[in-house]
């Protein structure tokens, strides 16, 4: 179902089979050695700190995740379809080719918040002062499934809004949402937000024990 935050249409839909992905996920975490986000924060225009979780990339696993692969191909369609836009393919294949067999090109990975993380306030393209900031090669849209989250306790998702705000709007939000400088996502486990990677947004710091896992990616125009 597509909704629009800030004027920029938001797509959320569930997965059929929720421990599916559980089961995918564990089994390529207990086959990959964990890593802090440091490079692909970098690309994705974020801002490095010592505490925004653990990060596994999924891109090399791509034949042990066909679950959650044919999951986000179905979901992407949906996403088009509800935008009424025909005559536009999208992959996951960073080489823009869905016919691409590179265990490195699935752009794909899996969060793992544990008590005290974060993600800081990022979108999905390069630098601005990059040469292929908005060109052919970013990302069209991203995605966030939610694989383990308790709304209710669990840190939250938020949009941040891409306009400046004035200081005082934020006596009147209440009454004009779109004056609100944050829209926390109203998202639950086993559902996935698919929405335009120019978007920026960020996750608050996870204040519970219990972990938080997340799997994310960006979907790129096929050539």
């Amino acid at each position: 179902m597509i909704q629009y935050i800030f004027g920029l249409p938001v797509y959320i839909g569930s997965f059929e089979n929720p421990t599916r992905v559980i089961d995918e996920v564990e089994y390529c975490r207990n086959n990959v050695k964990p890593k802090r986000k440091t490079k692909i924060v970098e690309e994705l225009g974020g801002v490095q700190d010592e505490d925004e979780g653990i990060l596994f990339d999924l891109r090399s696993y791509i034949n042990e995740t066909k679950y959650i692969n044919s999951e986000i191909e179905k979901h992407t369609k949906k996403l088009l379809k509800e935008l009424n836009i025909e005559k536009l393919n999208l992959t996951t294949k960073i080489c823009r080719d869905e016919k691409c067999i590179s265990l490195e090109c699935s752009d794909i990975w899996f969060n793992i918040y544990n008590k005290g993380d974060h993600t800081s306030e990022h979108w999905h393209f390069s630098d601005p002062s990059d040469e292929i900031f908005c060109g052919p090669s970013e990302p069209m849209f991203s995605f966030n499934y939610m694989a383990k989250y308790k709304p209710e306790t669990d840190a939250g998702f938020y949009f941040s809004n891409p306009s400046p705000m004035h200081t005082f709007y934020s006596e009147i939000e209440e009454n004009v949402p779109q004056f609100k400088r944050n829209i926390k996502l109203n998202i639950k486990e086993g559902q996935i937000v698919m929405f335009p990677s120019c978007f920026t947004h960020f996750v608050e710091r996870h204040i519970v024990d219990n972990q938080r896992m997340t799997l994310s990616g960006n979907l790129y125009r096929v050539t």
